[in-house]
C-alpha cells in the first residue's frame, strides 16, 4: 500500500499543472493595456472589464470617445449592439467596446440623454461570434489578444482595473482564469505640434511629417513661407529693410541642403528649408539624387525674402 501511495504522490508531482487563461494590465503613458492570454485547450468567448478612477484620485483624464477603445481581435460589442439593435450585424464597422459601468448599454447610447462621455468610470465589453453554425470563440492560436484603452487629459491619473462582474468577466468554456488586473497610473501626454495644428495619425500631412523624422522646425508658422530657422530677423531701418521671418538664415540653411539626399548626416537640419513639403526627383545623368531642398523651395523663399508680412499661417495653433 505504501508503495502505491507513494507512486500516486510522484505522479502528482509529475502531472502538468494545467495552464490558465491570464488578463494582465498594463500602461504605456495615457494608455491602457489590456493583455488576454489564452491557454491550450481553452476558448473565451466574452470578455467584460471595469475601469474606475482610483478612490481620492485628482487627476482629470478620462475617457473622450467610445472609439478610443480599441478591441480589434472581437467582432461582437454586446452593450453596443443593446443600444443600437437596428441593423445591427456581426463585425458591422463603427461599433466600440466602451459600455456603462453600472447597467446594460454603451457608454453613448443615443436613447439615453446622450453621451455619458467624458468619462471617469466606464466597463470594455467584447466577444466574439461567428456567422455560421457556431458560437465561435479566441482561443491559444492567435493569443495574446491586445485590448488598447486611450485616455484623455492634463493631470496624471490612476485607475482600478477589473473583471466586470456585472457582466461576467471572462466567460468561455470550463475556463480557468488568472486576474492580474488591479490599479495603473497614466500620465498625460502633450500632443505634438502637428496633433496640435490640427493633424493626427493617418493624416497624410501628419504621416509625411513623421516620415521625415518629425522636424520640429515644419511647425514654425512661418515655415512654408521659407522660414527655416523659426526666428524673427531684426532689420535695418536705415536701410529700408524690416524685422523679417525670411533672410539671411534661412538661405544659409537651403544652401546647406542643396539638392542633397535624405541620407545624408545633416539631413535633421536642412529638412527645415523643405519649405512645399515635396520630394524632387533628380536627374542620375547629372549625379543628382532625388531631394527634398531645391528650386522650388528657393522660389518660395525668394518670394517672401526680408518681407516684412510673411505669413503666419503654416501649422495655425502651434509655434
Amino acid at each position: 500500500m505504501k508503495k502505491i501511495l507513494v507512486s500516486l504522490v510522484i505522479l502528482a508531482l509529475c502531472a502538468p499543472a494545467m495552464a490558465a487563461t491570464t488578463l494582465d494590465v498594463d500602461s504605456s503613458g495615457s494608455q491602457i493595456i489590456l493583455t488576454l492570454t489564452v491557454s491550450e485547450d481553452d476558448v473565451v468567448r466574452g470578455l467584460a472589464v471595469a475601469v474606475e478612477q482610483s478612490d481620492g484620485d485628482l487627476g482629470d483624464m478620462k475617457l473622450e470617445s467610445g472609439d478610443d477603445v480599441s478591441a480589434p481581435d472581437f467582432n461582437t460589442y454586446i452593450d453596443y449592439a443593446f443600444s443600437n439593435p437596428s441593423g445591427y450585424d456581426v463585425g458591422m464597422v463603427g461599433q466600440h467596446a466602451a459600455a456603462k459601468i453600472d447597467r446594460a448599454g454603451a457608454i453613448d447610447d443615443p436613447a439615453d440623454n446622450g453621451s455619458q462621455l467624458p468619462a471617469s468610470a466606464f466597463s470594455v465589453s467584447a466577444g466574439y461570434l461567428d456567422q455560421g453554425e457556431n458560437q465561435g470563440g479566441l482561443d491559444a492560436s492567435g493569443s495574446p489578444y491586445t485590448i488598447t484603452i486611450d485616455m484623455t487629459g492634463t493631470t496624471a491619473s490612476c485607475f482600478d482595473v477589473s473583471l466586470d462582474a456585472l457582466r461576467g468577466g471572462i466567460v468561455g468554456d470550463d475556463l480557468e482564469i488568472t486576474d492580474n488586473t488591479g490599479q495603473v497610473c497614466l500620465t498625460a501626454v502633450e500632443p505634438d505640434c502637428y496633433q496640435q495644428g490640427g493633424f493626427d495619425v493617418g493624416d497624410p500631412e501628419y504621416d509625411l511629417w513623421a516620415s521625415v523624422g518629425k522636424p520640429i522646425c515644419w511647425c514654425y508658422v512661418s515655415q512654408c513661407h521659407g522660414d527655416a530657422n523659426g526666428t524673427i530677423e531684426l532689420g535695418d531701418p536705415k536701410l529700408g529693410i524690416p524685422d523679417h521671418h525670411v533672410g539671411a538664415p534661412d538661405l544659409t540653411i537651403l544652401a546647406d541642403g542643396w539638392q542633397k539626399p535624405d541620407t545624408d548626416p545633416d539631413f535633421a537640419t536642412f529638412i527645415c528649408a523643405d519649405f512645399n513639403h515635396t520630394l524632387e526627383l533628380g536627374d542620375p545623368k547629372l549625379g543628382i539624387p532625388d531631394h527634398r531642398v531645391g528650386a522650388p523651395d528657393l522660389t518660395i523663399l525668394a518670394g517672401e525674402w526680408q518681407s516684412a508680412t510673411t505669413a503666419e499661417d503654416c501649422l495655425t495653433g502651434t509655434l
